[in-house]
This record gives structure tokens, C-alpha cells and sequence, in this order.
């Protein structure tokens, strides 16, 4: 599996690769699925970093409100915040905006 999305593409990281393993019943339904990383895949490197000085400069309590507990949320709302927050870092720091993370999309 590869997987990209607009966060992958506003923090500059390229696209991650996982093996997937899914397990059916009789119906052919997906019962369960493990997802694991490929051994010896080199570790993706990314922008992240960069934004998190911006934000911590920029927009006290940002961080906090992005990653509670310093960890990735997946929610909607989260989501939402991140990439308006990616896409004003990107055009404060001068960055192209990615194709497919244009505003409005």
C-alpha cells in the first residue's frame, strides 16, 4: 500500500509504503487487516519540523491544539486545522502551495 493525502503533500513527505494483510469471511468481507511497515524501507524525512518552529512562533497553543499528547489526531476538525495551518506556514514561509493542497480543495 502507498499512501499520500493533502498532509503528506503541505509537509513536503513523500509517500509511505506498508505491507497490508487482510483476512476474509466465507461472504469475502474484510474481517481484519494488519498493516505493517516493509523492512529496510528508508524512513520518509519531511517538512514537519519546520512548520512546528513556525507554529510555536506564530500561533501560541497551535501545536497543542493540532497534536494533543505530541501525537497525530485523525479527526475531521483536526484535519481541518492542519491544513489551513500548513497552508499559511507555506505562504509565510514563501513555499509552493502543492497541486493538490490548493485552498478550497
Amino acid at each position: 500500500m502507498s499512501e499520500n493525502n493533502d498532509w503528506y503533500r503541505l509537509v513536503d513527505r513523500p509517500p509511505s509504503r506498508y505491507d497490508v494483510t487482510c483476512d476474509f469471511d466465507a461472504a469475502g468481507k474484510i474481517t481484519g487487516v494488519l498493516v505493517h511497515g516493509i523492512p529496510g524501507e528508508p524512513k520518509s524525512s519531511d517538512r514537519l519540523p519546520q512548520f512546528k518552529e513556525w507554529a510555536r512562533a506564530h500561533g501560541p497553543g497551535l501545536l497543542e491544539r493540532l497534536m494533543p499528547e505530541a501525537k497525530l489526531d485523525p479527526a475531521l476538525e483536526k484535519a481541518k486545522l492542519w491544513k489551513t495551518s500548513l497552508l499559511g506556514w507555506r505562504k509565510a514561509a514563501g513555499l509552493e502551495i502543492p497541486k493538490d493542497g490548493q485552498e478550497g480543495t
